[in-house]
């Protein structure tokens, strides 16, 4: 059963509990009470955002490229990652510069430890047709690590608060990653309805853009203006205004700046926390985060690298989706650490990630596919399957292009779910209006695939293969497929380019 609570936050039963996420009891109260009072609260979670009907479409095609990054990354191993892909002739199209580059959190200064070089690196990214993609936050620490020779963010944080430019005005310190000491709150949010602190932002924000760079990836610490919804400049603000503010900055400002084919990377939905913490057992609560309308690049949160991990990022872009964004996917083989990614899982991934607009390839644990298996055989075998999805995503890109425009101008998104009575990650979805995707969420080889009333629907990789609308089958599908089946009469059965 799904809810709309304050106007767009789904909350959904989960019994499985894959979804649990505590974000500590101050966050996790304002959180409930701004989806059970909603708009009455000044809540606003989610709106339907004013576009043309016709025209240019807002996003550039670039967007849905392949995109890799690491988790923590230099450099040296940034380029050396971007050419390794090249050399296993598979196309890379942008890469994300991920959390530390900078001298501290927000500093916007290069670490010239880790990236002595930054316009030398920017340069020999376009100079490769790939772009890049800066990690950053709304927030200012207030303090660094105990030993640390230096603590610009700290600096950066008095000042911003000796002017008034926080949130709170810096008094109620914002629940960040665990402090040095262990404290839970060691960090401010930039006051964005203040004009004057906006620009002191916008200044050092400035530098960066020079680089040239072609977008940001804007972490999600915007709810935690549920904790400090006071604005020294407008007073109380709704919070989620604030959200809208944030991302929108990055957004507007970087494109003032660079163009309109700059992008910003965030969140679409994501899970916020398990309200069986508080007496209400098997139900979650899942948060859009950006507006839809400045978010061509989405991606769904931060999961593990197993199945269930697969299961909340399918729970999430199931949702962006009915959600109506519109370019989004997931961290492919996951972002959180758990040693090395089992093979199958990374495979099964992949395949999922071809039929995502967005196929983005990074996290802490090892993401090559040619380090990926136990031995030489299986991770060429690995890079091998690897390729041929990353090449189907290409040669479906025309065909998402013209279905996005589509989407775009009539409010929807490029995923529709075909919702069952089961799990929502286990729902069948279509891509456009002639691609059907069955995820594959379990180990094993077949999927039970209840094809959808009308035409007929052809087997992507087995043209011989036919299924007729309104029945249901068992299909077997190798890891070296995915089960994508293609509208009989279509376009795209007759597409040369493709399996």
């Amino acid at each position: 059963m799904i809810f709309n609570l304050g106007g767009g936050w789904p909350v959904k039963s989960d019994p499985r509990g894959v979804l649990k996420k505590s974000l500590g009891p101050a966050l996790a109260a304002a959180l409930i009470f701004c989806a059970m009072l909603g708009p009455v609260s000044g809540c606003k979670f989610t709106g339907e955002e004013a576009r043309p009907r016709s025209g240019a479409v807002p996003w550039p095609e670039w967007v849905f490229h392949h995109w890799v990054w690491l988790g923590e990354s230099t450099q040296d191993s940034a380029i050396e990652l971007v050419q390794d892909y090249i050399d296993h002739d598979i196309p890379v199209g942008a890469i994300i510069i991920d959390s530390p580059w900078e001298t501290g959190y927000n500093t916007f200064v290069v670490d010239p430890a880790l990236y002595p070089e930054p316009q030398a690196m920017v340069d020999w990214f376009h100079g490769h047709d790939v772009r890049v993609v800066f990690w950053i936050t709304s927030v200012l620490n207030a303090m660094c690590e105990a030993g640390a020779p230096s603590c610009p963010e700290a600096d950066l944080f008095n000042e911003a608060k000796a002017r008034h430019f926080l949130m709170g005005d810096g008094d109620l310190l914002i629940p960040w990653w665990k402090c040095p000491g262990g404290e839970d709150f060691c960090g401010g949010l930039i006051d964005y309805f203040n004009p004057e602190a906006v620009a002191w932002w916008h200044d050092l924000i400035d530098p960066v853009l020079d680089l040239g760079i072609d977008g940001w990836k804007c972490d999600g610490t915007d709810p935690f203006a549920l904790l400090v919804p006071i604005s020294p400049y407008a007073g109380v603000v709704h919070p989620w205004d604030y959200t809208d503010r944030y991302y929108r900055d990055f957004f507007e400002y970087t494109r003032r700046r660079l163009g309109n084919d700059r992008v910003i990377m965030a969140r679409s939905v994501d899970s916020a926390l398990d309200l069986s913490e508080f007496g209400i057992p098997g139900v979650s609560l899942y948060a859009p985060f950006a507006p839809r309308d400045v978010s061509f690049a989405a991606w769904v949160g931060d999961q593990s690298p197993t199945w269930d991990g697969m299961h909340v990022a399918l729970t999430h872009m199931l949702y962006s989706a009915i959600d109506n964004y519109l370019i989004f996917g997931s961290d492919l083989g996951g972002y959180r650490s758990a040693g090395t990614v089992d093979p199958e899982i990374f495979l099964r991934w992949a395949g999922l990630a071809s039929v995502c607009p967005l196929m983005e390839n990074g996290g802490n644990s090892e993401h090559r596919p040619w380090m990926i298996g136990g031995d030489t055989v299986e991770r060429m075998a690995t890079t091998d399957i690897y390729r041929r999805f990353v090449n189907l995503h290409y040669k479906l890109i025309p065909y998402m292009q013209a279905e996005a425009r589509m989407a775009w101008f009539a409010g929807g998104s490029l995923w529709k779910v075909l919702e069952s009575d089961e799990e929502i990650w286990k729902s069948e979805f279509l891509l456009g209006a002639d691609l059907l995707v069955a995820p594959i969420y379990e180990t094993g080889n077949t999927r039970t695939v209840s094809f959808p009333e009308g035409d007929d629907w052809v087997y992507l990789w087995d043209r011989s293969r036919v299924h007729a609308g309104g029945t249901q089958a068992t299909v077997w599908a190798p890891l070296t497929e995915y089960p994508i089946f293609v509208r009989k009469g279509s376009p795209l059965e007759s597409d040369p380019d493709l399996p």
